[in-house]
């Protein structure tokens, strides 16, 4: 089993190939969380379960309210294992579990991803910001072809290769921003007091991906 997000609520349950086992012990509430598995039950003793998402054969507590049983269409679920990446538990376009979470004062300000958790209706499961990859899906399903007819770049280059089609994307150089950013910070604090120089500046230069949704075009 893998489990890809802290806390009770909002943390996606990833076990499609063998059977879920609850050995939660004492009271819970299990709230906005995706489960994936092909068979399993959840203890109902002292426990409260809401707007969860269930997927691959296991199904909901009877005393749940406002379940979703379908794919949630992540889009790479079971990926990250060997490190902390968490991309692939973003939620694609049509996912049914986009707006279909409760909301609940816990859930904090910013989802792991750093989008804003919305104070009404959140997504089910840890990612809270739009559906991923939409644009290029619905240039697909309304007949366009990519790159052919429309080219597309994403930026920031942490799923743009999950896409059904492999999205060109602006890649910044995240390791480099914040190693300057930490060397910059112990440079200022190494001055002499009185040393009035002003802002230090640095250039750093992105990394420009190819992949097929520009190949061509």
């Amino acid at each position: 089993m893998t489990i890809v997000a802290s806390g009770a609520d909002g943390a996606p349950l990833y076990c499609p190939s063998r059977g879920f086992l609850d050995d939660m012990q004492g009271p819970r509430q299990m709230v906005n969380n995706i489960i994936v598995a092909p068979s399993g039950t959840l203890r109902t003793q002292g426990a409260e379960y809401r707007t969860n998402a269930y997927f691959g054969g296991i199904q909901p507590p009877a005393t749940e309210t406002g379940a979703v049983v379908a794919d949630t269409l992540l889009v790479a679920g079971g990926s990250g294992q060997a490190g902390a990446d968490l991309a692939g538990y973003r939620l694609r376009a049509g996912s049914p579990a986009l707006g279909a979470g409760t909301a609940l004062p816990q859930l904090g300000d910013r989802d792991c991803f750093g989008n804003a958790v919305p104070a009404a209706a959140p997504n089910i499961g840890a990612y809270q910001g739009p559906d991923a990859l939409a644009r290029v899906e619905i240039a697909v399903e309304r007949g366009l072809r990519v790159p052919d007819d429309l080219a597309i770049v994403a930026y920031d280059d942490e799923i743009a290769a999950l896409a059904h089609i492999p999205l060109t994307a602006v890649a910044p150089p995240k390791t480099e921003l914040g190693e300057t950013a930490v060397r910059k910070c112990l440079e200022r604090l190494r001055r002499p007091a009185g040393d009035a120089r002003g802002l230090a500046r640095a250039t750093l230069l992105p990394t420009l991906v190819e992949r097929s949704s520009t190949r061509g075009a």
